[in-house]
């Protein structure tokens, strides 16, 4: 980087030709921009680029969803914002390019209120059972759980180019029907049933969150992650 000691056509700024100019701390400087960027092309240079690009995927799908960025945002794990958060914490379970059953939409600090289990998938609805642990300390409020589905649609079929594909499902869920029903569903919706035919397999991830007034005090369960083959619809 050259400093700049006398402007003849006034002061310069950004890139003009080969050379970038610059203002640090009051003074002009121009360096010499590269005519390319050769990026290394090692297997394991083009694998970690591909679990970059997966994580920031998954963080930006899961961090748009309002109330699990809020989750994110406040949990007091490492990261700056709950973006940051997102991928540092999902980014070292995606293996050969692929999301896992070890990635995660809630921050592994959740308390145990309420757990899923008998989790199946027949591509029209998710289905699965809550179980609530009446010993958690949870807030005595008459707010419903918000029940959300993340699905990562993966391993395309020929003809479709896109690796990954995510969506989502929510539903608000009383206490009283978690109680009084055995099996509880989420239903695809048209366009989701469509790209469902897209792809070889698929994980479901599953949390539910007390719909509290202060996000800052948001109660929420685990995620619960199952995959699942697609081969046959």
């Amino acid at each position: 980087m050259v400093k700049i000691i006398n402007g003849i056509l006034g002061i310069p700024e950004g890139k003009i030709g080969d050379h970038v100019y610059r203002i640090i701390n009051g003074e002009l400087f121009a360096s010499l921009r590269p005519k390319k960027y050769n990026a290394s092309q090692s297997e394991s240079a083009k694998a970690n680029r591909g679990k970059f690009g997966i994580s920031i995927q998954f963080a930006k799908y899961v961090n748009s969803i309002p109330e699990l960025s809020q989750i994110w945002k406040f949990a007091k794990i490492k990261g700056t914002t709950s973006f940051n958060k997102l991928v540092k914490h999902n980014i070292k379970s995606i293996n050969d390019g692929s999301l896992t059953t070890s990635n995660i939409i809630t921050p592994n600090l959740s308390t145990s209120f309420a757990g899923m289990k008998n989790i199946s998938f027949d591509g029209i609805a998710i289905k699965f059972n809550i179980s609530l642990d009446n010993n958690a300390e949870v807030p005595e409020i008459n707010s419903p759980l918000l029940i959300y589905a993340v699905i990562a649609f993966q391993n395309p079929k020929p003809r479709n180019k896109v690796p990954i594909s995510i969506t989502h499902i929510s539903q608000e869920i009383t206490f009283a029907k978690i109680e009084s029903t055995n099996e509880l569903q989420l239903n695809l919706n048209a366009s989701q049933k469509n790209l469902l035919l897209k792809y070889k397999s698929c994980i479901i991830y599953l949390t539910a969150i007390l719909d509290l007034p202060v996000p800052r005090e948001a109660v929420y369960s685990s995620t619960y992650a199952q995959l699942f083959s697609l081969n046959n619809r």
